[in-house]
């Protein structure tokens, strides 16, 4: 599974719709509609660390904005049927 359908998967999960995710990439001058790819932010490789803490920190803020759970979510484990490979018999 890549990064997209990743976040497509993800954002079906109605618990997980609305959490933030950070992209890092090692691509430069990534033009990509973020909220259509699902994702909130990017940060390109090789990065500066003031630069990706701001934008965790920003994410966090705004999270807190939305109706995000006040918790933590658990890691999220994706059932079988939505790996787009299928096991080989």
């Amino acid at each position: 599974m890549n990064g997209r359908q990743f976040l497509q998967a993800l954002r079906e999960l109605p618990a997980y719709e609305h959490v933030p995710v950070l992209i890092m990439t090692a691509v430069h001058g990534l033009n990509v509609n973020l909220p259509t790819l699902g994702a909130s932010e990017v940060v390109e490789k090789p990065f500066n660390v003031d630069d990706l803490l701001n934008k965790v920190a920003l994410l966090v803020y705004r999270s807190r904005e939305t109706d995000m759970p006040p918790t933590p979510l658990p890691f999220v484990m994706l059932p079988p049927e939505a790996h787009p490979r299928k096991a080989s018999s």
